[in-house]
């Protein structure tokens, strides 16, 4: 804990020193003044206006931040002799981008520069954090990270990009192939419930998906091609339906390359990776297209032997005001994988062992979108059309030999879909009795095919199993069950055909918004938007004969479980935003959102027969989309030269609670519903073109409204029996609370690029009763590259520099870790990658 403490301090007190030797620096500037900007800015009408950004900036970056005084006019002094750029801005104006040149002789000429009514936040070229968003932004935790700050970022896997959201944690429990874990604001989000990612604008989360609700597998990404990330938090934004309360990503990929390029990367336990990018004109519009193939065995003992591919292709045309983009996608992944393991399995199997080396899967991705945008003097219209097939077949084994000692607890979760999706918004730009407007309307229909099932596996063949547990508490009444809980007879057999579900699912969003300039300091957006969800569902399982129990009972699944489902949801929204004063805006917001729960559950009057329930019980239909709801206070400062800091206090209240399954690998909602509140705290500071700092904190609590009974620890009591839980309490198992993330930078410097970065997230509970609690995990990355011309570069990260054993992901559940081994309740963890080192050689061309 002192080596954290330690860190953090340094990171903490490092900007201080930046912002002190700036501030020494910045004091002789004024002294030997070179030349200066001045000038004025004014609507169309002449009229002047107060409070107007105005950034100079150099093709590293903002150097120089100010405002427009009451009278309009601006001074930007302290300038050295060369080109600038000019970006001048205001709520409810289009942001005009003027060339300047400032000399040494003498003062430049005062600029006149006017600005027409425009789009209040679409037309602001946001490159990333170290851009002003005071009078820009709508919340204090909406922003941007570009392209800059995710070159210099060492990464381990391609969804780490989205760690570059303040707050956000991306880990790992399994093979490199499958879906990334997702902490973030007191959520364990598995692998993407309630976190919403976007790329291109087309949906990377997946509805009742055979592994969990949500699942959204960031390998498609390829983190070169990733020009911007703008992120949002809360439930306040009209434009996010299904996932998105907790957050959300929207990833764009770049529509042409600042340069081509060919990059090739090596490293230890058989990693290697080969990326390329080129784009060039074509006919009126240009055309991007490139690749990724990549390959890791990871430390285990047994080899992940993950192989990659990815392709895309773009063909664009027009501007930022007007033209389009289409856009084909292509990916394909296998892997074998090592799962997490209890802490008792360590000895036998060695620390990165497993106790099934046949788990692992496969999965592909297929799509093709388009996007076509228009912006004029009083309107603004986009619309976004996608298309993508998705397949995955998983196995994997969580409990080892708990369920079946003979054969083992390996199951396979298979999902295959088709998806088709439009998302279309229009926005009109007017005025109200002289107030600045803009009225938004918007409609997102996304439909889902699919087809899935679970199924018993052993060494990746189905077959049945079985159940030795059968008779725990819930059906000790039952006949075939003793009192002492042993069973009566044989156990009673696991189908190996457990869930079988063909369905279709469609969601309608839409929304209207109404933005208002109502004075300049303050402004409202306030929204209403309804959602409705609606499902078809043929369930596939084969009848099940109860032989077990008196009268053979059959159930017949498809006549019992097939049916329909709706849902419609109303979510309105309201952000009040003041400001700015001394650089400095405050934030007040509430509203609703929701997620979907899984379209199975919807349906479902019989619970399939498996290790949960194996015997045939009555199961009550779930609602098909659950509300979430929340607020959140915020300010946003940029009164310090250089840095960019908020700060927010935040509330989420969810009606139901989606969590994972240990015994079958999918989510299942609580019957409880939940709290959570929290503080985060974000800072970016960049003192000159090739350094930068950030700094970003966060703590959350999570807690039921009830006693929660189901997430209980559980007491081994011995004797070969089975584990007895306890009555629970109101924590919410896995909820993330203290997050760390921080580094510092140094970008192209005399040819040098070198980064160090923290990455810390603290012991979170893993059962209702607190009981049981996982360790903190705390890593540090590193990079280094060098530019060896115009051409050549050569980089180096470091990744977990300081080799320390940390889980990257904990859980607590029964298992049994050998097929003569008692059923035993322990944290169950899968270890972090050790220390490595990646070379990457990278060539780039093109040159224009």
């Amino acid at each position: 804990m002192h080596r954290l403490m330690l860190a953090i301090l340094l990171l903490v007190l490092l900007p201080v020193a930046l912002m002190a030797q700036e501030g020494a620096a910045r004091d002789r500037s004024d002294k030997a003044l070179l030349s200066q900007l001045s000038g004025t800015v004014v609507d169309t009408s002449g009229a002047v206006i107060p409070g107007a950004t105005v950034q100079v900036r150099t093709t590293n970056g903002p150097v120089r931040t100010t405002q427009s005084d009451p009278s309009g006019s601006f001074i930007v002094s302290g300038l050295s002799a060369g080109a600038y750029q000019l970006v001048v801005s205001n709520p409810g104006f289009e942001t005009k981008e003027i060339r300047v040149s400032v000399g040494t002789s003498e003062a430049s000429a005062p600029l006149r520069i006017s600005l027409a009514v425009g789009s209040e936040i679409t037309t602001i070229n946001v490159q990333g954090r170290e851009d002003d968003l005071v009078g820009v932004a709508g919340s204090a935790t909406q922003g941007t990270v570009g392209a800059r700050e995710l070159e210099d970022r060492p990464i381990l896997r391609s969804g780490e990009v989205l760690e570059t959201l303040p707050g956000l944690i991306i880990t790992q429990h399994a093979g490199g192939g499958k879906a990334n874990q997702y902490y973030l604001r007191g959520f364990n989000l598995d692998h993407g419930t309630d976190f919403a990612n976007f790329l291109d604008g087309m949906p990377l989360n997946l509805t009742s998906h055979a592994h969990g609700e949500g699942y959204s597998d960031m390998n498609v990404v390829i983190p070169e091609f990733v020009q911007r990330v703008n992120f949002e938090k809360g439930p306040y934004y009209s434009g996010v339906g299904d996932f998105g309360a907790t957050g959300s990503a929207h990833m764009e990929f770049f529509k042409t390359l600042p340069l081509n390029f060919i990059k090739v990367e090596g490293g230890q336990d058989g990693y290697g990776r080969l990326v390329f990018g080129l784009s060039h004109k074509l006919g009126a519009g240009n055309l991007l297209y490139g690749g990724e193939a990549y390959h890791d065995d990871g430390p285990w003992i047994h080899p992940d032997n993950y192989y990659k591919y990815n392709g895309l292709v773009t063909y664009s045309q027009g501007a930022a005001d007007n033209g389009f983009s289409i856009t084909a996608h292509a990916y394909r992944g296998t892997w074998h994988s090592s799962d997490q393991l209890p802490v008792d399995a360590f000895p036998l199997v060695g620390y990165f062992g497993t106790l099934d080396p046949t788990d692992g899967g496969h999965s592909q991705r297929y799509s093709l979108q388009g996007e076509w945008h228009r912006q004029g003097a009083n309107s603004q219209t986009k619309i976004t059309a996608y298309g993508f097939y998705n397949d995955l077949n998983l196995f994997s084994n969580f409990t080892y030999f708990l369920i079946d000692p003979a054969k083992g607890d390996q199951f396979e979760q298979q999902d295959r879909r088709w998806v088709a999706g439009v998302d279309a918004h229009h926005t009109i730009f007017s005025s109200w009795f002289d107030r600045r407007v803009e009225n938004t309307f918007g409609l997102q229909v996304r439909n889902d095919w699919v087809h899935n099932g679970l199924f018993r596996t052993e060494n990746r063949v189905r077959t049945d199993k079985n159940d030795i547990n059968a008779c725990n508490d819930q059906n000790i009444g039952l006949p075939i069950c003793n009192p002492d809980g042993t069973i009566n007879g044989p156990a009673p057999i696991l189908p190996a055909a457990t869930d079988l579900n063909k369905f279709t699912e469609t969601l309608v969003g839409f929304y209207a918004e109404n933005k208002v300039q109502w004075a300049s300091k303050f402004r409202s957006v306030l929204a209403l938007r309804g959602d409705a969800g609606h499902v078809d569902v043929t369930d596939l399982t084969p009848s099940y004969v109860a032989t077990e129990l008196p009268g053979a009972p059959v159930v017949n699944f498809a006549q019992l479980n097939s049916g329909s489902a709706t849902k419609f949801l109303p979510e309105p929204k309201l952000s009040l935003i003041f400001g700015p004063w001394a650089n400095t805006e405050f934030y007040a917001q509430g509203g609703f959102s929701y997620h979907t729960n899984d379209a199975r559950g919807a349906t479902q009057k019989v619970n399939p027969i498996s290790p949960d329930n194996p015997f045939p019980t009555a199961a009550t239909p779930i609602p098909l989309l659950v509300q979430l709801k929340g607020g959140e206070f915020g300010v946003r400062t940029a009164v310090v030269p250089h840095l960019q800091s908020t700060l927010s206090l935040w509330y989420l209240r969810s009606a139901s609670e989606l969590q994972q399954s240990g015994d079958t690998g999918g989510t299942s909602p609580s019957q409880q519903s939940s709290n959570r509140y929290g503080i985060e705290w974000a800072n970016y500071y960049m003192p000159t073109e090739h350094w930068a700092v950030d700094l970003d904190i966060a703590d959350s609590r999570a807690q039921f409204t009830q006693i929660d009974p189901d997430d209980a620890a559980f007491t081994n009591v011995g004797g070969g029996q089975y584990p007895v839980q306890g009555p629970g309490g109101k924590l919410v198992p896995e909820a993330v609370n203290v997050v760390v993330s921080s580094g510092i930078t140094m970008h192209d410097y005399k040819g040098f690029t070198g980064t160090l970065r923290l990455r810390y997230f603290g012991p979170r509970d893993l059962t209702s009763d607190g009981i049981n609690r996982s360790n903190a995990t705390l890593l540090m990355n590193a990079g280094i590259g060098y530019r060896l011309n115009k051409a050549w570069r050569i980089n180096a990260d470091l990744l977990n520099l300081l080799n320390r054993r940390n889980d990257d992901i904990t859980y607590a559940y029964v298992s049994r870790i050998t097929p003569t081994a008692p059923a035993t309740f322990s944290n169950v963890s899968h270890p972090a990658e050790p220390f490595q080192v990646r070379i990457s050689v990278q060539r780039t061309f093109g040159f224009r």
